[in-house]
C-alpha cells in the first residue's frame, strides 16, 4: 500500500471523529500493521509524506480530545451553575418565606 494525501485526509478524519485504529483501517482498506509502520517512518522523519501522515494524525488526535475535554468542561459548568442558582433560589425564599424552604 502506498501511502497518498487522500489516504492521509482520510485517516485524520476518522480519528478525530473518535474511530479506533483497527476499524479505520478496515475502513480505509489498509491493514493496522502498515499504518503503525507509516507511525513510527513517520516519528523518525523530518520531511515526507510519512512525516505529513505523523503529524496530521497528531493533530487530528488532539482536536479530538481538546474538543471532548471542551464538551465536558461546558457540561460540567452548567451543572455548576443550575446548582448555584438552585441554592441562591432557595436561600431567596427561605428569607423571604415564613416555612423556610418553601
Amino acid at each position: 500500500m502506498k501511502l497518498t494525501k487522500s489516504k492521509i485526509i482520510e485517516i485524520a478524519n476518522l480519528r478525530q471523529k473518535g474511530r479506533q485504529w483497527s476499524d479505520i483501517a478496515k475502513e480505509v482498506g489498509v491493514n493496522r500493521t502498515t499504518m503503525w509502520r507509516w507511525m513510527r517512518a513517520g516519528e523518525k522523519a523530518t520531511s515526507g509524506m510519512h512525516y505529513v501522515f505523523f503529524r496530521a494524525i497528531r493533530s487530528a488526535e488532539r482536536i479530538s480530545f481538546y474538543g471532548r475535554l471542551h464538551d465536558i468542561r461546558m457540561r460540567d459548568m452548567t451543572d455548576k451553575r443550575g446548582i448555584r442558582r438552585t441554592k441562591v433560589t432557595l436561600i431567596w425564599k427561605s428569607r423571604r418565606s415564613p416555612f423556610g424552604w418553601f
